[in-house]
């Protein structure tokens, strides 16, 4: 896993510099996609209760919903990790994503 030090709390990355630039890499590590993967298709990130998302977020872009009209329902993930909203915007995985982590890490890493 690589990420830049300035996006560790007190780094310089401004509004990416509360560590959770780590959280998002480890969950690739752990199998993770980004939300935005799949773009507005079926499969989007490979875990079924992650919404569909277009593109990527940035900043903190409330009510924003990249696949409205693409039968894909529900607001785009950028509370989600794997996105790359702010920092303080970002706070969750889905169930969905936690289980893959642990099916990975029991896979692969144990």
């Amino acid at each position: 896993m690589v990420l830049d030090w300035r996006s560790l709390p007190g780094g310089s990355f401004a509004i990416y510099s509360e560590g959770d630039t780590a959280t998002h890499e480890v969950g690739h590590w752990l199998a993770l996609y980004h939300t935005f993967d799949g773009k507005c298709g079926s499969k989007g990130d490979y875990v079924a209760d992650t919404p569909a998302e277009f593109s990527p977020a940035f900043n903190c872009p409330i009510g924003r919903d990249t696949c409205a009209g693409a039968s894909q329902p529900g607001l785009d993930p950028i509370f989600n990790f794997m996105d790359y909203s702010q920092d303080s915007c970002m706070f969750e995985f889905t169930a969905g994503q936690t289980a893959r982590m642990q099916a990975a890490w029991a896979a692969f890493r144990d």
